[in-house]
């Protein structure tokens, strides 16, 4: 049997690993790019000295999947998928291969708004190469002043970064509100605290170009701002234009169609990772391009691809990030969203401690918890310290807890840690009393 696999990071790896570990069958992964297995996620502390070499965030090499005999080709690209004979044409270190079974994990790419963009100051961050690009840009031409366009998460996490090496950041965003993951009030609450560090911000605010004399000029339908450079963050789409060429179907937001064992229209074709569908447990599929659900997925591709009889267990859309020196982490369902979703919740949202309060590195925590009539929780929203309580909160939402049994839940407890009563069972009692 012939195992090949499009894509050479936390998706297609995992599955390359899965696979081998049930079969002695031929596995060849191919990669469009020079560097595999890294963790793209870091790559903004790499550009903001936290992290000193790029090398850090490379995982397993070459070499490491050749003793496990599967075949690693790096800057090869997929061209084309002749799905009648099993083909795929390349470009790079060979020209075709053949395949029993194909994953395609593709991922995700930046979305690049559709204005004439020439300038060696524009830059995306997707890969380790990009972050290369932008960490060797600052060191050569000592800029200044940075325009991110987009703040979203990484948005954010970039703004923080370039203001940690001495940027003057501006964001500009379209939306009405920074941070769309969460609800509009608790992004506010960031964007206030960005406001007071320092980070410009401007939202319902659109590019319209950028322009290039001495230094870049953005022009937008809300004032025209110079800049030194140019990050665009606004968004990812997934990598499907291979899978659509080749008749396979797409689903959301153009994400590949797949099933719980994540096959795709063809029974010989598998995708997962950030190119492929994502099984939400509340809102059924949808495209959530997260680093921890691309390996989950790219498991249970590379077990289906094997025969076993495997499903992906679906997610809550978990995501964490910092922000200075507050966090953000949410799950489920927010309340603006159950709003577009025209799915009825109720919420409770408490301010509280992360620590014992009279412990001095005790910080402030605004904690929501979104739920249902019966009290079945569906969403959570943490601002401010202690953020890592997202993770009981993702299980409560994933077994559907209802607020009772939450509020039933043995804590730990410790003044370095949490106060007495932690923040999640006071917010669970709260919304308690509104059933």
């Amino acid at each position: 049997m012939k195992y090949l696999i499009i894509g050479a990071d936390a998706a297609g790896l995992s599955a390359a690993n899965r696979i081998r570990s049930k079969t002695d069958g031929k596995i060849t992964v191919m990669e469009k790019g020079r560097f595999i297995s890294y963790a793209a996620c870091g790559m903004p502390y790499f550009i903001g000295n936290e992290i000193d070499n790029y090398e850090a965030l490379l995982g397993r090499s070459v070499e490491y999947f050749k003793k496990k005999n599967i075949d690693i080709l790096t800057e090869t690209e997929a061209v084309k998928i002749d799905r009648l004979n099993k083909i795929v044409f390349c470009r790079g270190k060979t020209d075709k291969i053949a395949y029993d079974k194909l994953l395609i994990a593709t991922g995700a790419e930046p979305f690049v708004p559709q204005i004439s963009i020439s300038s060696e100051k524009v830059f995306t961050l997707k890969t380790i190469d990009d972050s290369i690009k932008i960490k060797n840009f600052i060191k050569k031409n000592a800029p200044k002043k940075v325009t991110i366009i987009g703040a979203g998460a990484i948005g954010i996490e970039m703004a923080e970064q370039f203001n940690r090496i001495g940027l003057s950041v501006l964001m500009i965003e379209r939306l009405p509100q920074i941070l769309p993951i969460i609800d509009s009030d608790m992004a506010e609450t960031i964007q206030n605290y960005l406001t007071e560090i320092g980070i410009r911000i401007r939202t319902e605010t659109s590019l319209q170009t950028i322009e290039e004399s001495k230094n870049i000029k953005i022009v937008t339908d809300n004032g025209e701002f110079d800049t030194d450079f140019v990050l665009l963050s606004v968004g990812v789409k997934p990598c499907s234009n291979l899978a659509k060429s080749s008749g396979i179907k797409l689903g959301y937001k153009g994400a590949i169609a797949v099933d719980r064992s994540m096959k795709t229209s063809d029974d010989a074709i598998y995708a997962a990772g950030d190119c492929a569908e994502t099984y939400h447990k509340l809102l059924g599929n949808r495209f959530i391009p997260l680093g921890t659900t691309a390996n989950k997925q790219g498991r249970i591709a590379g077990l289906a691809m094997t025969g076993i009889d495997v499903k992906f267990a679906g997610v809550v859309g978990t995501a964490i990030l910092r922000c200075f020196d507050m966090g953000v982490a949410r799950s489920g369902i927010g309340v603006d969203q159950a709003a577009l979703e025209n799915i009825p919740v109720a919420s409770v949202t408490i301010k509280s401690e992360s620590k014992a309060h009279y412990y001095p590195t005790t910080k402030k925590v605004t904690l929501r918890i979104i739920f249902k009539s019966d009290g079945t929780v569906v969403g959570a929203e943490i601002i401010g310290g202690g953020v890592e309580r997202i993770n009981p909160l993702a299980m409560a939402i994933a077994h559907s807890m209802k607020l009772d049994e939450l509020y039933k839940q043995d804590f730990a407890y410790s003044p370095p840690y949490s106060p007495v009563w932690d923040p999640i069972l006071v917010a669970a009692y709260e919304g308690m009393k509104k059933l």
